[in-house]
């Protein structure tokens, strides 16, 4: 195995435990983050577990070769999303973490398409 498929591996594993905690946590504490949806957010107390499960899926797709781009594409639609909620909140330091999960799964969904483009 050599160091891009090493340092390809991690950065997977990494995008993906970071995803499924995060959803794992939505759903765990579901009233604290429905609160923050509807209050901090002026979003609909809904959109939390639907984000939660989101997040739980597309970080288990992530671990599995056939599904690994796909939950890469999730993970940014998740994060665009979360992007743009933090913008109109103006939760400026957050903007930063959620640009760099959402580029790095961007990343990822970027180098596999051209990788498929390649072997036709």
């Amino acid at each position: 195995m050599n160091y891009k498929n090493i340092l390809y591996w991690a950065m997977i594993i990494f995008l993906a435990v970071i995803f499924v905690l995060g959803g794992v946590g939505k759903l765990t504490q579901m009233e604290v983050w429905q609160e923050r949806f509807v209050n901090q957010w002026n979003l609909p107390a809904w959109l939390a577990p639907i984000t939660g499960v989101a997040e739980i899926l597309g970080g288990l797709m992530l671990l599995i070769p056939r599904l690994t781009t796909l939950g890469a594409a999730v993970i940014v639609m998740v994060m665009l999303g979360a992007t743009g909620t933090h913008i109109m909140a103006a939760e400026w330091p957050r903007i930063g973490v959620t640009l760099v999960f959402g580029t790095m799964a961007g990343n990822h969904c970027q180098v596999e398409l051209a990788a498929r483009e390649g072997g036709r």
